[in-house]
């Protein structure tokens, strides 16, 4: 596949499955091999991913990804994305606040016959918490 069709993969990813919930496309494009390397731990799978999923878009209905940036060299690729959403369901432990966020990261993925098979996200999870309006995890 060429880096074209792998930016048109993660796109899908981000606008489909993020910013609109269709967990159905999940099997599609992620690999059942796919690994996600948080801080808090890995996500592994099609099953792990389709949770994720699930958790973040609970929290944050109005959920929505809006892609900054992709660049890729062969089946890599690097990307920026900015999540609003407001903030209506348990997450991370944090209550429902009913606040607006904005959220920048950025992703590193690797696209492997088709699909996502690993990512590795970095992001300024601190800026979350202050929009919150709750301390970080001190663990």
């Amino acid at each position: 596949m060429t880096v074209e069709d792998n930016k048109a993969i993660l796109k899908r990813i981000f606008d489909e499955i993020w910013s609109k919930g269709n967990l159905d496309l999940i099997p599609e494009l992620i690999s059942p091999e796919y690994v996600n390397r948080t801080p808090q731990g890995d996500i592994k799978g099609v099953e792990g991913y389709k949770e994720r999923i699930k958790t973040a878009r609970a929290a944050f209905p109005d959920l929505h990804m809006n892609i900054d940036f992709i660049i890729g060299e062969g089946d890599y690729l690097a990307s920026q994305v900015t999540m609003t959403g407001t903030h209506q369901g348990e997450y991370m432990g944090i209550p429902a606040t009913g606040k607006k966020v904005t959220y920048q990261h950025a992703l590193f993925t690797h696209i492997k016959d088709g699909k996502s098979a690993e990512a590795v996200p970095f992001g300024n999870a601190l800026s979350m918490y202050q929009q919150l309006g709750v301390s970080p995890p001190t663990k």
